[in-house]
């Protein structure tokens, strides 16, 4: 069972999906569900979707794609506290929150990139350091963090796992997974990622042994770990499949009537996930729908919004 309790979980979403499991999820009281107040706007100088990441007291999020800012903004009161900007193309992923540190990618060259650490309360750089990768690898998949260790997985399927503040790369491996890396998620014993042709792999997070590999999967947009099942969001053929966190074994597969969105929210008992076909559905773990919602207009987006 998850343990969602504690102040934390109320105040940080440190990472896309809110934490390693990518499970989008928090329990709380206090969200009105008959309407919302505007508290304060901010206005970007560049557009950003790349999503948003927080800690006690501040929202992190990276604007632009290239020459982008790293932007920190205070929570209560809207205000922008510092920005770092990137002198180079950075990565279309957010960063995440470790400690006191926020951690992004930036800096491709012909060898890799860089992954820069910056103090969460300043904004200067803490610590830089380089990860080779091959030339072709332009679409690396989210960072994921457990303690101090930072799992970095590039889209030719190469893991590394970077122990901070020391810099000292523990491994690399390469997982034979082919094509760009989309989603990946971490529990306490395992790590998994899924990329566009389909496969999902599983990796054991101290080594980075292969523990097993499932493929035919459908191209993977999101992946989140439930109490007992992997869940992964298929792109190409719309449907979510359930997988044996421990063997890789298929348990079930839902069909859905469009693409998934790179956002499911798992709770105990349910899957929530929207398609491009203007859709939201809850899954129980079963594989079994227990509603859908569908918009007037066909085309429109029915995502699944991460929760701050």
């Amino acid at each position: 069972m998850h343990d969602f309790s504690g102040s934390r979980f109320d105040a940080d979403w440190r990472m896309i999906g809110g934490d390693s499991r990518r499970t989008a999820y928090r329990p709380t009281d206090g969200i009105s569900k008959t309407g919302c107040e505007v508290l304060w706007r901010q206005r970007l100088s560049k557009s950003t979707n790349r999503g948003l990441v927080a800690d006690d007291s501040q929202l992190y999020l990276m604007d632009g794609s290239v020459r982008s800012n790293v932007i920190a903004i205070d929570k209560s009161t809207g205000n922008k506290e510092w920005q770092y900007g990137v002198s180079t193309e950075s990565s279309t992923r957010p960063p995440i929150v470790i400690e006191d540190t926020v951690v992004f990618r930036e800096d491709r060259t012909d060898t890799g990139y860089h992954l820069r650490g910056l103090d969460r309360n300043t904004g200067s750089t803490c610590w830089k350091q380089e990860i080779p990768v091959d030339e072709t690898d332009h679409y690396p998949g989210p960072l994921l963090n457990r303690g101090e260790i930072i799992y970095d997985v590039s889209s030719d399927g190469n893991v590394t796992a970077i122990e901070i503040p020391s810099n000292e790369t523990l491994w690399t491996r390469n997982s034979a997974t082919e094509g760009p890396i989309k989603a990946t998620a971490l529990s306490d014993e395992k790590l998994y990622f899924g990329g566009e042709n389909g496969d999902i792999c599983c990796v054991d997070p101290e080594t980075g042994g292969r523990v097993w590999k499932a493929d035919d999967a459908g191209a993977i947009r999101a992946l989140s770990i439930g109490d007992e099942l992997v869940l992964a969001g298929c792109e190409d053929d719309g449907k979510i499949e359930a997988y044996d966190p421990e063997t890789g074994h298929r348990v079930w597969t839902h069909p859905l009537p469009g693409v998934t969105s790179q956002n499911m929210a798992v709770t105990e008992e349910l899957l929530y996930v929207g398609t491009n076909a203007g859709t939201t559905h809850a899954i129980d773990m079963r594989g079994e729908q227990w509603w859908e919602f569908r918009t007037d207009e066909i085309g429109s987006h029915g995502w699944i919004s991460e929760k701050l």
